[in-house]
């Protein structure tokens, strides 16, 4: 609730001096106002900063659960020999290893055939000799009547049928025809007969019944219907292009280049909350100084550059290119980690860990700070909520009863102007009248 100064509208001399009395008197008033309004301020202003800080430890948290993915994976990445005939897709494999595509005899492919004959008319040519069909989608029969008997009437029966097949028409110069085409891919019979009972007329052509894909790994043969290929190598996704009696080799080797790019996420994201935390400390510290979340961060923050172990090769994160300067920044030298041996990049793997061991186990601890439920620093900004409602309902209060008592003092500030204007008016009668008297008396006038 704001407040709304007054001004008198006095008819004395001494008007504006009743102005400057109240204002004055106003002023003096505001100063508790003043003050709760400059802690409600700063209220505001550090749960704006707590955010700033949240956001920074989220980012943080997020790389070093990035690290912990590319450690469990041991930074594994898939590549092809021959991309035009196999494409890789994901990889969550831990293991390296090569494997070999000998060659692909055929690819997947959708069944799709048309009707033997066309048709003159879509709408009114009859398609069957009866009214009664068999569609024959792999070992699945669809038996079914027609009450319109055209092309259009067997298109729409065909496709509301729920057999994994779209039929459409074909319009040419010869006429239209009827084509059944199977949504998936993969070898299955396909066909669609007139009077099924009876004379049993096929209507489809069989010249094109889908294929499977079948191709030799490692020497052994793997027959699917489908080119993504996702449960024959543990933990690898590859599409199968074009068939090939050329060899091509899936590979899955440690790529540095993803480590390399983890382990700088993660220098970034340390060096923002440094940033955010020293921002808060020392002799230009900021609103935050002294808050539980800044002086719990700078702890974790310390836990994180110094954390070390004591099995393998690489004991610190100097060992994988990561130091810290005198003020805490952090910097990462991509070369260090270029250079380790493979028994190191294995060690390293160990160092940083998973979600719950080694470096990576610290994003639980960060988490613990930014979780936009229940952390720390949400908590934090709940209780200034909380204060910033209280402190409002104390000005609130306090306006008011400014309000009242500006209302009070105008009211008599402005009776005794309107008592001074009217003595004012009295004496400039009686001055008058003697001057009047002493014209007549004694023929002068005051001066």
């Amino acid at each position: 609730m704001g407040f709304t100064p007054l001004t008198i509208s006095g008819v004395s001399q001494f008007s504006s001096d009743f102005q400057s009395i109240m204002d004055r008197a106003v002023k003096i008033a505001q100063l508790p106002i003043q003050q709760l309004q400059n802690r409600d301020s700063d209220a505001i202003q550090k749960k704006t900063l707590l955010s700033g800080v949240s956001g920074a430890v989220g980012n943080l948290a997020s790389a070093l659960d990035g690290i912990a993915d590319v450690s469990k994976k041991k930074a594994l990445g898939a590549s092809s020999s021959n991309p035009s005939v196999v494409t890789v897709g994901t990889s969550t494999a831990n293991s390296a290893a090569t494997y070999t595509i000998n060659s692909v005899t055929s690819i997947a492919s959708a069944a799709s055939e048309r009707t033997l004959t066309s048709y003159g008319d879509s709408t009114a040519t009859p398609v069957g000799s009866t009214d009664d069909f068999r569609l024959t989608v792999g070992d699945q029969d669809y038996d079914f009547s027609l009450t319109n008997n055209t092309l259009i009437g067997l298109r729409d029966k065909v496709n509301s049928l729920g057999a994994g097949v779209t039929a459409t028409i074909l319009t040419t110069s010869g006429g239209n025809y009827l084509s059944v085409s199977a949504n998936t891919t993969g070898e299955k019979t396909l066909a669609l007969k007139d009077d099924p009972n009876g004379a049993n007329i096929d209507l489809l052509t069989a010249t094109n019944q889908g294929s499977n894909l079948v191709f030799h790994l490692n020497g052994i043969q793997v027959l699917q219907s489908s080119n993504l290929v996702n449960s024959v190598i543990p933990g690898l996704t590859f599409t199968v292009q074009q068939a090939s009696n050329s060899a091509v080799d899936l590979s899955l080797t440690s790529d540095t280049s993803t480590l390399s790019s983890a382990l700088q996420s993660f220098v970034n994201g340390f060096n923002s909350v440094r940033g955010q935390v020293n921002a808060q400390t020392g002799s230009g510290a900021g609103l935050l100084t002294g808050s539980s979340v800044v002086v719990q961060l700078s702890a974790k923050l310390r836990e994180i550059s110094a954390y070390r172990s004591t099995d393998g090769t690489i004991r610190g994160l100097a060992d994988l290119g990561i130091t810290f300067d005198s003020s805490g920044q952090a910097s990462f030298d991509a070369a260090t980690l270029n250079n380790l041996s493979e028994q190191q990049l294995d060690d390293a793997f160990t160092f940083l860990g998973d979600d719950s061991t080694g470096l990576g186990k610290f994003s639980k601890d960060l988490k613990q700070f930014s979780d936009p439920i229940s952390g720390i620093i949400k908590l934090e900004q709940q209780g200034l909520d909380r204060i910033d409602l209280a402190l409002q309902k104390q000005i609130d209060a306090l306006n008011d009863r400014l309000d009242v008592m500006q209302k009070g003092l105008a009211q008599k500030l402005q009776q005794a102007d309107t008592l001074l204007a009217s003595l004012e008016s009295q004496q400039n009668t009686v001055k008058a009248s003697l001057q009047g008297l002493n014209s007549v008396l004694y023929g002068k006038t005051n001066e």
